[in-house]
């Protein structure tokens, strides 16, 4: 019994403290306990805000793909568009050709019944008219050019006129590309 006097006693004195200790120790757990709970908080708030944002960007970049998806699928329109009327010139332009160099060449057309030049402006004090040249032929008399002359300048001409085709095609494909750039 002395032993439990002894403990009585002991308790009585340190009872303060021994609360005391253990109501430190309470309250050092429950404050632990509840700081985490607000960091576990905290995180997950945070957590859920960067989900959201990186939802919200995904979006957009899906936004952004299929706008250049649609740019490049019209951009592919327009230039076979561009391509086809290209072509048809072309192939136009080559009839064209083939029918004036053969025209040429069955005399049915001349190059100076296409192309009229100025007539000569006129001198107040005429010389004499010089003859024909010799060797000049029927040519000469007729004011027309050699047939093989006449055919150079034509196919020169169509040449000149396939690189305008050329020019004009590239000028309406940069022309329909234009659009609006996107921030």
């Amino acid at each position: 019994m002395k032993t439990i006097a002894a403990i009585g006693g002991f308790l009585t004195g340190h009872t303060t403290w021994l609360v005391l200790a253990v109501g430190l120790l309470a309250g050092a757990a429950i404050g632990w306990s509840a700081t985490d709970m607000i960091w576990t908080t905290k995180y997950s708030i945070a957590q859920k805000e960067w989900s959201e944002q990186q939802a919200a960007q995904d979006r957009a970049n899906l936004s952004h793909a299929e706008q250049t998806v649609a740019w490049e699928r019209r951009s592919a329109e327009l230039a076979a568009e561009v391509d086809s009327a290209y072509q048809k010139g072309i192939e136009d332009g080559k009839k064209s050709l083939d029918a004036d160099v053969a025209a040429i060449h069955d005399g049915s057309k001349r190059v100076r019944d296409k192309f009229r030049c100025p007539a000569p402006a006129k001198r107040p004090d005429p010389l004499p008219s010089p003859g024909a040249a010799p060797g000049g032929g029927d040519e000469a008399a007729q004011g027309g050019l050699q047939p093989a002359d006449a055919e150079f300048l034509v196919r020169l001409g169509h040449e000149a006129n396939d690189v305008v085709r050329q020019l004009t095609a590239c000028q309406d494909y940069i022309t329909k590309q234009q659009r609006p750039v996107s921030p």
